[in-house]
């Protein structure tokens, strides 16, 4: 007797967790399930749902040239916010919204660093420095080269010159007899040379004349018998010493433990040296620059793009390999010996290396997170763009610009105007678009980037476009066999759980290897509020709670399927928190 065999029953396919993009090289059957094919505009959530990202607003429009840096931050007790544009450097008042120049500099890439309470300013032309009222060039700290010297010069080495400036002093011990004093170097500059004599001070050609083929000082009475009583400030022979700061881009504090040497590095001439400070009067500093406190980091072909501090290791990426020094002492001296750490893997930007929950993550060929080992001076290099790997491939990374939103757990990485976000919370990626950032800046918690046509931007929660055009957000899931791979499939109906908002909708359509939906099908959610209301598509609803909505689906005799979630509007927010797919089961595929 012939036997009737039921096929087996289905039960709805639900999607609670949406898992970020995948771009898979090797396809999408085998994304597993609330992994996207495509994926744009929408964020994963703490909770792993899927929620339209915020909108855009501008703060700063009109200027009309790109920005080239933006600094928020406190200066001697009070909060300012700077940024650099059309070679000024402007103050913006976020109570009034005005601008106020405070200086003029070069129309180039522009870095901040706060230091000791004063801000300092580098944008690979000079070196400047801001108080809070006072815009200037950085002249730079004087150092005195030798103590205890006798008039006939000599004495002992104290400091080094500094590359800021060709000031120096130097400090005699007066014999009581003797008039003339010899200087360190002769055929100095024609500047004025300064003394002080037992506290008391002196003018050239009043009180003293100058030599200044053979560098020395006729004192017309006999300094006192007294160590150190006499105290020359005189302007060596001119050197182009100020050039290797002046044409650096790029900043970052490490002193071993603390903060005690600012690190410079990105002199265009110089591309592999790395530039340290030295205390002044046995504090840290800004402006003190000893001519020796430098290192050449691998051949002088490669070039620094970062320095990060791990620890209490600096990191140091080139543009074909890593590298780690610390902070030691030789003859009480500071020094900071380098070694390398990975030849293979580097990080190609410029000023790109965030440092994520006490990780690096570089960009080099992909992004990388550098993780230490239980050997002390050992890091992993981890690949962890593997799930959009095949989108980056095609993107210069060299011209990538990185943040760590860390309010949001989020590293971005920027190309163009596409932005490719890590959420390190729940380790997943998104793509962001619109987005022509030059750099990115957080104030009170809330993101702003630049742009390339003058415009500082910010983002707004409130916000529902991005001033004033639509924000297009699609989640595209990859194709599923529903566990059935050899059997054809129909599906019946499909709910959509989105939270409820005054404005919110989802267009949802399908395709399969047979079909594509004719319409899009809308799933939307209104509440009684007139925030955004829309007449259109009017409610009394006032339930706050979610609620799967039911839609009919048409789609008969696939093998693959996928559905895609949609919401190109100006006016709504959209939280898609669930979706539910009912299928039945047909005859094996042919």
């Amino acid at each position: 007797m012939a036997q009737i065999r039921k096929k087996p029953k289905q039960p709805p396919v639900n999607i609670d967790k949406f898992y970020g993009v995948n771009l898979d090289p090797d396809g999408e059957t085998g994304l597993k399930l609330g992994e996207a094919s495509y994926m744009k505009n929408f964020k994963v959530t703490s909770n792993y749902n899927l929620k339209k990202r915020p909108g855009q607003t501008n703060v700063i429009s009109g200027f009309n040239k790109p920005i080239r840096g933006m600094w928020y931050g406190k200066i001697k007790g009070l909060y300012h916010f700077l940024f650099a544009c059309n070679s000024h450097i402007y103050k913006h008042n976020l109570i009034n919204d005005t601008n106020t120049s405070i200086g003029n500099l070069t129309d180039d890439i522009t870095t901040f660093f706060a230091y000791n309470d004063k801000l300092y300013i580098l944008d690979g032309h000079e070196y400047y420095s801001w108080d809070g009222t006072t815009f200037k060039v950085v002249e730079g700290y004087m150092p005195t080269l030798t103590i205890s010297s006798k008039p006939t010069g000599g004495g002992e080495l104290l400091e080094q010159k500094n590359l800021l400036t060709d000031w120096v002093k130097q400090s005699f011990s007066g014999d009581g007899s003797t008039k003339k004093f010899k200087l360190l170097e002769d055929n100095i500059q024609s500047d004025m040379v300064k003394a002080v004599v037992d506290g008391v001070n002196k003018v050239e050609n009043t009180d003293f004349t100058v030599n200044r083929s053979t560098g020395e000082v006729t004192f017309n009475a006999a300094p006192s018998a007294l160590p150190n009583n006499t105290i020359i400030t005189f302007k060596m022979k001119a050197t182009s010493d100020r050039e290797q700061i002046k044409k650096c881009k790029y900043a970052m504090f490490y002193g071993g433990s603390n903060d005690t040497r600012v690190h410079l590095w990105g002199n265009s001439n110089l591309p592999n040296r790395r530039i340290y400070s030295d205390l002044e009067n046995g504090q840290p500093s800004a402006e003190y620059f000893p001519i020796n406190g430098y290192t050449e980091i691998g051949s002088s072909q490669y070039t620094i793009t970062d320095i990060v501090l791990q620890y209490d290791r600096q990191l140091i990426f080139t543009n074909s390999g890593t590298y780690y020094s610390y902070y030691t002492t030789i003859n009480k001296k500071a020094s900071f010996p380098v070694f390398p750490l990975n030849t293979s893997i580097g990080n190609k930007p410029f000023k790109s290396v965030q440092v994520i929950q006490n990780n690096p993550v570089s960009v080099y060929d992909g992004v990388y997170e550098w993780i230490s080992t239980n050997i002390r001076d050992e890091r992993n290099a981890n690949h962890i763009s593997n799930r959009i790997q095949s989108a980056l491939n095609d993107l210069d990374l060299a011209k990538a610009i990185t943040f760590d939103y860390e309010k949001e757990s989020e590293y971005w990485l920027c190309v163009g105007s596409v932005v490719y976000i890590w959420n390190y919370r729940n380790d997943t990626w998104y793509v962001y678009d619109n987005i022509p950032a030059l750099n990115f800046l957080t104030i009170n918690g809330i993101l702003h980037f630049a742009t390339n046509d003058g415009r500082i931007v910010k983002f707004d929660n409130s916000k529902r476009n991005d001033n004033g055009v639509s924000i297009n957000c699609i989640w595209e899931m990859g194709f599923c066999d529903f566990g059935h791979e050899t059997m054809t499939k129909y599906m019946s109906k499909a709910w959509v759980s989105i939270k409820p908002a005054s404005r919110t909708s989802a267009y949802v359509e399908w395709r399969t290897d047979k079909a594509t939906s004719r319409n899009d099908t809308r799933f939307y959610y209104s509440l009684a509020t007139f925030i955004h209301a829309n007449f259109a598509h009017w409610s009394f609803n006032t339930n706050y709670n979610p609620q799967p909505i039911p839609k009919k689906m048409k789609a008969k005799k696939f093998i693959y399927f996928k559905l895609i979630v949609k919401n190109n509007t100006s006016d709504e927010l959209l939280t898609l928190l669930s979706i539910n797919l009912k299928t039945r089961l047909g005859s094996e595929s042919k």
